[in-house]
């Protein structure tokens, strides 16, 4: 069986590109603490098939923060192990930080099959 983790980045999130570079430490954040989460949980064979099997990493774009959100809710429900990292948003007053902009998302290390029913739609980054 394939095992695969995903990695959704919020097309919302609109980044300079010095943004993108700082994308890729957020990430990377978020697949470690996904993999920790999951070498303590019950689904430990699940990382380690995936470890295994070659630590497939995918990449897809979602279109807003609401449907990244929403994805996060159903892969939750479905008993995947999914993982959210937000950054702040700066008000236009005084540069205070105002709310969180929701940037990256991690589903998965799980069954490639699973991941798919819910993410299929999803286009690659």
């Amino acid at each position: 069986v394939p095992f695969k983790l995903l990695l959704c980045v919020n097309a919302d999130a609109h980044l300079s590109s010095q943004e993108v570079c700082q994308l890729s430490a957020t990430a990377t954040h978020t697949v470690f603490s996904c993999v920790r989460r999951l070498g303590h949980s019950r689904s430990a064979s699940s990382l380690w098939y995936w470890q295994l099997l070659g630590q497939a990493k995918i990449s897809v774009r979602v279109p807003s923060t609401a449907d990244l959100l929403a994805l996060h809710r159903r892969v939750v429900d479905e008993g995947m192990l999914s993982f959210v990292v937000g950054t702040p948003k700066l008000s236009a007053e005084r540069g205070r930080p105002s709310d969180v902009e929701y940037c990256v998302m991690t589903v998965g290390p799980a069954p490639a099959a699973d991941i798919d029913k819910l993410c299929r739609r999803l286009k690659l980054l």
